[in-house]
């Protein structure tokens, strides 16, 4: 979904997503909101896919276990400043309009924070490239 938002994303999407962005910036230290805002993200990315279908089960799987330590972690400031980092680096792909580095981005972000979740706390050290 990344590639295609990146080849489909307007300059409002491409301002909405800094936005988000540079907000989740500042919830380093509120985990709550931090969480708001990276479900935000990912949101965005996905209606810009256009891809409904892929949306609509992400959506619903997510309001099943958006409350669980397995699928939230315990996130700690390090890990929130790491995440982002991953954030920035989607978002500079798809406002480049550069599909291919936009999905590698998102595969490591996703992947690397998956990694870090059912690892427990850690170094999250590697979630930074």
């Amino acid at each position: 979904m990344a590639d295609v938002a990146a080849r489909l994303a307007s300059e409002e999407v491409v301002e909405g997503l800094r936005i988000i962005v540079d907000r989740m910036d500042g919830l380093v230290d509120d985990h709550a909101g931090y969480a708001e805002q990276d479900r935000a993200f990912h949101d965005l990315v996905m209606q810009t896919s256009g891809n409904r279908l892929a949306r609509a089960v992400v959506r619903a799987l997510e309001s099943q276990v958006v409350n669980t330590v397995r699928y939230l972690g315990h996130p700690h400031r390090e890990q929130c400043i790491a995440s982002n980092a991953g954030h920035r680096r989607i978002y500079e792909r798809i406002a480049a309009h550069e599909p291919e580095q936009a999905a590698q981005a998102m595969f490591a972000h996703t992947t690397e924070a998956w990694e870090v979740r059912r690892n427990g706390p850690g170094d999250p050290v590697r979630l930074r490239r």
